[in-house]
């Protein structure tokens, strides 16, 4: 290498959330330490890039023109190494595309490349083609060693050493590790000048289709320079800076390409983004999250926004004040939020009290100049920040800037800038034609960038030509084309399941135009999951796909408002089905708010309203298909309905009128007796009589809640112990004594049962959600479909007992003993199971997602098909058990179990002893542990 002018190493770095955490901070923190105590520290200067995605590896090498490019994260072998996509989960690049990628800036300088990830040799041997220099691994390699040897390979570099010196220093630093001969080192003699270029071999596309510029794409952000100075100013003058504007007007881009990186370079901002979705405080609590503790991550992250979101929502803690917190011991920083979108608080969360709230949050902490609060807005729904006069009073008290239409000649500098910087010309004359295109309508400017996402896969040796634009439709049809030619590769088939999806991706204007709208995996039916990941995928990119970071659920959402616009065959479904949506939407609306509300009978669907909805479930089609929630609702009521027509019937009974209010006033009567039986509990009164005035009050269609205090009475010495659809709200319940109780459907919301023998009772179908349970004594009980969302069953016995497709979200199991227990199907997600007897039980196809299974006991437990994403395994123990009632051998069974990753698994005990998949042996071999 030339030791004579000064080199640039170029650090990327990629760890995405679901992958072992790696140690690089540390690597690149010895590098820089290393390079600047050299005696030649002058020849160096070091850039490190973080959370890297495939463009930003270009951008990257683009902007800094580095001799040296350092990647640092894991491999994957023949997959490549692994990068970050837009959501932060993993990405892969394949050999052939790094080769092609180094191939073109192998004749801008690259001279070394170093690849410090497990099994990259096989990349490594590809980029050696065209770059002098490349080091990569030929197997795992550990954290350790990864920073032993780049720490020794710089040093010797910065001491004015050549390569093969520098990569010798390396290895000898892990001769004491046993990985010496990890690191490989490819030497290639090639001039640059020899280095063949066919049509294939293009630029990266510097352009972003139909996505925002982000951050990360501020360097190829042209056009808008006037507005972000205008923006950079009003946010250093107040603390309430709205950005409003059309439908494709560049809202998003404008701020995050443009004002945010202007603020970041001052280095006195803290800055966060959220989008208010259907949850808006549990999102902004996340964007606090990411700021109080950057480094939680899995089960406690979760727990904590939940927490701070509820206690935003209650009003329990200020923005301020968690503002406060964050600035603490950052003296000169200030604190900038932005919500993007935030047309979707009206849109997407469908409480005007949740909404009004959530304004209210963020401007008590604008008021109290705590928070710079940016904004985007589409124009459209400005109606509706001036129906909430706080909201309106404030936008008239600070201003907004309104995003006009790019002028003609920012839109040329928009478009021609980006080819430039990468050397790529535009015909004469294109510029204008594509300009005369554009025009001056509201809305084209992600049709532009559309267009010239399709024309720069066309290029022709450096150049964007005429013919090209005419192949793609030019800016008018690229969009429409594109997603024509996408449509029509389907089978019947997948076209049919294609129209279900976008419809489920469309809400209707109330006023306004239709806009996108993110549905769940489950809205738009998990069997088509397939289909949406093809559509989201890089060939296609007509939909997005993320995660509720809260629910762990997948998510997915229309690429662009431009498609529900300008899609002729997408506008022709919608206005088909609208009346039909409307109703659906209605449906699915009534049937998250019974969710939401415990699936209280209060919140069934009655008269013209079930009538409706049973008619459009039985006459639905399938591309408009009810949710399974909306279903259940649905089927509920007609049961519900079925019950109470049963009621009036049997008293349309001839037997007169003094007879029947004699009868009602002896019920009163009987009614009121029993009600002094619970409330004065005299001594003389015994568990048997206590048992039948509980049961009669339960019958008659009372309630009864913690104004009873009916601890330790033992139901048992009662004749009959039925409870069934009884209500026990709140009551206390502690030490009862229930043994094959039929409590089937009894709704015990907030019950205290602690200490409770209900050992084989009848549970189906009954809501427990908060009930207190801790020691209750429930082997062999029967809890099949009930729902214990937030119960507290720590230390609770259930040895055999029945939790088939019971609902144990967020339940706390901590230290009970669940051996033997059936709980496949079961929603686990985010319980906490730290230390539970888990021998032999059933979970298989269980929820665990985001689970607590630390030091749980899983010998011999059956989780096949499980879903253990982000479940905590630390020293859970796994191995094979012998029960007295099966004599055979079972192990740990985590055959087929989904979102399991190797690192999840070494944090066990024993963990060679479980089964599992071979592909998932494969697999350990391929990261770093």
């Amino acid at each position: 290498m030339d030791n004579n002018k000064q080199k640039t190493v170029l650090i990327l770095a990629a760890n995405p959330t679901s992958t072992l955490r790696l140690r690089l901070d540390e690597e690149v923190r010895e590098i820089e330490n290393g390079l600047q105590v050299a005696k030649h520290r002058e020849q160096f200067k070091l850039v490190h890039k973080w959370a890297v995605r495939s463009r930003d590896f270009y951008r990257a090498i683009l902007e800094h023109q580095p001799q040296i490019v350092h990647f640092c994260g894991h491999g994957a072998g023949v997959d490549g190494i692994v990068l970050e996509d837009d959501t932060g989960q993993p990405s892969l690049v394949e050999k052939e595309a790094l080769a092609r990628l180094f191939k073109l800036f192998a004749v801008k300088g690259v001279e070394c490349v170093v690849l410090n990830a497990c099994y990259s040799e096989e990349q490594a041997q590809a980029i050696s083609q065209y770059i002098k220099y490349v080091i990569g691994m030929n197997q795992a390699i550990a954290d350790k060693a990864a920073v032993a040897f780049a720490v020794a390979f710089y040093d010797a570099l910065a001491a004015g050493e050549e390569v093969e010196f520098a990569y010798g220093l390396g290895c000898s630093q892990l001769v004491r590790l046993g990985e010496h001969q990890t690191p490989v080192l490819k030497k290639t003699l090639i001039h640059k000048a020899d280095i063949q270029f066919v049509a294939g071999d293009i630029p990266p596309n510097p352009y972003q289709g139909l996505s925002a510029f982000g951050e990360k794409d501020a360097e190829f952000f042209f056009g808008r320079e006037k507005v972000t100075n205008e923006l950079f100013e009003i946010a250093h003058r107040q603390q309430l800076v709205a950005v409003i504007g059309a439908s494709g007007s560049g809202k998003s881009s404008v701020v995050f390409a443009g004002l945010i990186p202007r603020l970041r370079e001052e280095g006195t901002w803290l800055i966060e983004s959220f989008r208010p979705k259907s949850q808006p405080f549990d999102e902004l609590a996340l964007a606090l999250v990411r700021q109080l503790e950057p480094n939680l991550d899995g089960v406690e992250k979760t727990i904590k926004v939940g927490k701070l979101a509820e206690s935003l929502k209650k009003g329990e803690v200020k923005l301020h004040q968690i503002a406060s917190q964050i600035l603490e011991n950052k003296p000169h920083k200030q604190l900038l939020l932005f919500a993007d979108q935030f047309e979707e608080l009206y849109t997407q969360c469908l409480d005007k009290e949740e909404q009004q709230r959530f304004i209210d949050t963020l401007l008590a902490a604008v008021h109290q100049k705590s928070v710079t609060l940016v904004f985007t807005l589409r124009a459209d729904f400005y109606g509706y920040v001036l129906s909430y006069r706080p909201f309106g009073e404030a936008l008239e008290k600070f201003g907004h800037k309104p995003l006009t239409l790019m002028s003609r000649e920012e839109l040329r500098a928009a478009i021609e800038q980006p080819a430039q910087k990468l050397s790529v010309e535009l015909q004469t004359h294109l510029a204008e034609r594509i300009l005369d295109d554009v025009g001056q309508e509201p809305g084209n400017l992600p049709l532009l960038e559309f267009a010239l996402t399709q024309l720069w896969s066309k290029q022709n040796n450096n150049s964007l030509t005429h013919k090209a634009y005419d192949e793609i439709g030019g800016v008018k049809q690229a969009l429409v084309k594109h997603a024509e030619d996408i449509y029509r590769q389907l089978s019947e088939a997948q076209q049919q399941r294609a129209q279900r999806i976008f419809l489920s991706l469309v809400r209707l204007g109330e006023g306004t135009e239709d806009t996108r709208r993110v549905a769940t995996s489950k809205e738009v039916d998990n069997d088509n999951w397939g289909l949406v990941t093809y559509l989201a995928g890089s060939q296609a990119r007509l939909v997005v796909t993320g995660r509720n970071d809260k629910s762990g659920e997948e998510t997915v959402e229309v690429v662009h408002e431009a498609l529900i616009r300008e899609w002729g065959r997408l506008r022709e479904w919608v206005d088909k089905n609208k009346e039909r949506l409307i109703q659906k939407r209605k449906i699915e609306a009534a049937a998250i708010e019974w969710s939401d509300r415990g699936k209280s009978r209060d919140y069934l669907l009655q008269g013209k309203q079930l009538k409706d909805a049973e008619s459009f479930q039985k006459t639905q089609t399938v591309n408009l298909a009810l949710s399974g929630l909306a279903c259940d609702l649905i089927q509920k009521s007609i049961r519900h309905r079925r019950n109470n027509n049963a009621i009036r019937t049997s008293l349309i009974i001839p037997l007169g009128l003094l007879f029947l209010i004699g009868l009602l006033t002896e019920r009163e009567l009987n009614k009121h007796n029993n009600r002094q039986i619970l409330a004065t509990r005299k001594l003389n009164t015994s568990s048997a009589a206590i048992s039948r005035a509980a049961q009669e009050l339960v019958r008659s269609g009372e309630s009864i809640d913690s104004k009873y205090d009916l601890n330790g009475v033992d139901f048992n010495e009662g004749n009959i112990i039925d409870f069934r659809n009884a209500k026990l709200i709140g009551v206390k319940l502690i030490g009862v004594k229930l043994v094959g109780a039929d409590l089937s459907s009894a709704y015990l919301r907030d019950a205290y049962l602690s200490g409770a023998n209900l050992e084989r009772a009848n549970l189906s179908g009954a809501n427990l959600e908060s009930a207190k349970l801790s020691g209750a004594k429930l082997s062999g009980a029967n809890l099949r479909d009930a729902n214990l969302r937030d119960a507290n069953l720590s230390s609770a016995y259930l040895r055999d007992a029945y939790l088939r497709d019971a609902y144990l979200r967020d339940a706390n199991l901590s230290g009970a003993n669940l051996s033997g227990a059936n709980l496949s199907g079961a929603n686990l997600e985010s319980a906490n199971l730290s230390g539970a007897n888990l021998n032999g039980a059933n979970l298989n196809g269980a929820n665990l997602n985001g689970a607590n299974l630390s030091g749980a006991n899983l010998s011999g437990a059956d989780l096949s098909g499980a879903n253990l994403e982000s479940a905590n395994l630390k020293d859970a123990e796994f191995g094979c058990s012998t029960t007295t009632d099966q004599p055979i051998t079972e192990c740990t069974d985590l055959r087929n179990a989904k979102n399991l990753t190797p690192e999840q698994v070494k944090q066990a005990k024993n963990w060679q002893e479980a089964e599992y998949n071979p592909e998932f042996r494969k697999l350990q071999r391929k990261f770093r542990f």
